[in-house]
């Protein structure tokens, strides 16, 4: 079943962002993910998001984007993220829901 990480990302070191934007595209890929949204301005609906960077990846199970978050490839750049940034992270697995309610 589909897999999505969502981050909600406020840089405070812009030499740490640049690193970790620089090395991560290939990065997920290689654990089949892909981006599916990186955007600076969200807007809040409800509750209290963070007002930084959202970025949301799409990997192709819980167990694809579990393994690229504990890959040893990731962690320096994870170290980079979390000594550079203030981050809130999810993984959330299920699909598109149908196109009309169930009966």
């Amino acid at each position: 079943m589909t897999a999505y990480m969502i981050f909600q990302v406020e840089w405070s070191t812009p030499a740490a962002r640049q690193q970790y934007v620089e090395r991560l595209p290939g990065l997920v890929e290689k654990y089949g993910g892909k981006w599916v949204v990186a955007s600076s301005e969200p807007k809040t609906l409800e509750g209290q998001w963070l007002p930084g960077r959202t970025v949301i990846a799409e990997f192709p199970s819980s167990a694809a984007a579990t393994q690229f978050y504990q890959s040893e490839e990731y962690r320096p750049l994870l170290e980079t993220r979390l000594k550079g940034a203030k981050c809130n992270a999810i993984l959330v697995e299920g699909s598109a829901p149908p196109a009309s309610p169930p009966r």
